[in-house]
């Protein structure tokens, strides 16, 4: 397993996380040498390159190691790099070529021209190594916290590299990616994204609003039934009054007629010529408004909608006779309902 990374964007090469236990120890720099220092780094230096002709690579690595970490020389670093290919180890091999490379042009810039040609090695080596590793662009974008680790880059190539996000929850998030030599992959490391909600989602229907031809028919009944029955009602209301100012008119009549005979009545009678006539225009009144009345009530019935009046409605049904007498004492009417 590779070491944690937390909550950054990385670019690495495979096996860059565990390179730092192989790497060699550094020394001082070239032009801090002191002479001692430097007669040290030149005997480790002298031994490795024996045993590197004599294929022993493994004494020959540390040797190039001792050396590198008395006098931090780019050509020591060399030897380390090319050591390490020998040895198979491509990866630690080309991360050390490339710090060679770094060393050497560095050294060279500050006008130290033997390492131009270190310089050149670097470069070509570095090239024809790259062709039997793989790079890999490990990219996280996690919370602080978050720990991210790779594992499989241990493996020869090809092979799968496996990385796994660890959040501060405990969520676990895993990504892996193929690798073959010399060419790259790709791993993306981010939180899952929040679960639907798995109940649905319900969203009430609005009502329709009702049209005028839904409307009508449902509304319309019944405010014409209404009208309908306070016209029947006030009619009802008239002719009762017509009937009981036209009785007390014809009783007033009946006095007055004995009283007064040839037409003839005395002053004393006159009030009671002006009830008779009060009564007598009451109950005219009273017929004209139950004539209205009835007859309003029973156009609205009739012109009632044929649906509604067939579905709603029962048939009117004709219970009583009546008979309407106008005569010198008044207006009368006679029946039953």
């Amino acid at each position: 397993m590779g070491n944690p990374i937390v909550g950054r964007t990385l670019a690495v090469g495979l096996l860059t996380l565990t390179l730092g236990s192989s790497a060699a120890a550094e020394g001082v720099p070239i032009d801090a040498a002191t002479k001692a220092q430097t007669a040290s780094a030149r005997s480790h230096y002298k031994i490795g390159m024996a045993a590197f002709k004599q294929g022993k690579y493994e004494a020959a690595l540390e040797e190039f190691e001792a050396s590198f970490a008395v006098v931090a020389s780019p050509n020591s670093h060399l030897m380390i790099a090319r050591t390490l290919v020998k040895l198979e180890r491509h990866v630690a091999a080309y991360q050390a070529m490339q710090a060679t490379l770094t060393e050497a042009e560095a050294a060279a810039n500050s006008g130290a021209a033997k390492y131009k040609k270190t310089v050149e090695s670097a470069k070509s080596e570095l090239a024809d190594i790259a062709k039997g590793v793989a790079t890999l662009t490990l990219k996280v974008e996690a919370p602080e916290g978050s720990v991210v680790k790779l594992a499989g880059h241990e493996r020869r190539l090809p092979g799968a590299v496996e990385a796994t996000l660890t959040l501060p929850d405990g969520t676990v998030v895993k990504q892996s990616a193929e690798l073959t030599a010399g060419g790259s992959g790709d791993i993306v490391l981010a939180p899952p994204a929040p679960k639907p909600d798995p109940r649905p989602k319900v969203t009430p229907k609005p009502l329709p609003a009702p049209s005028p031809a839904d409307a009508g028919p449902a509304d319309e009944p019944n405010s014409r039934r209404t009208i309908a029955y306070v016209a029947g009602g006030i009619g009802v209301t008239g002719f009762i009054a017509f009937g009981v100012f036209g009785i007390l008119n014809n009783s007033k009549f009946g006095n007055l007629e004995d009283s007064c005979p040839a037409q003839q009545c005395p002053e004393r009678l006159r009030g009671e010529a002006d009830t008779g006539q009060t009564y007598q225009t009451l109950a005219n009144v009273g017929l004209v408004l139950g004539v209205i009345g009835i007859g309003s009530a029973a156009a609205l019935l009739l012109t009632e909608p044929a649906s509604v009046t067939q579905a709603k409605r029962k048939p009117a049904r004709l219970i009583g006779s009546s008979d309407l007498f106008v005569g010198p004492r008044g207006v009368s009417l006679r029946g039953t309902f």
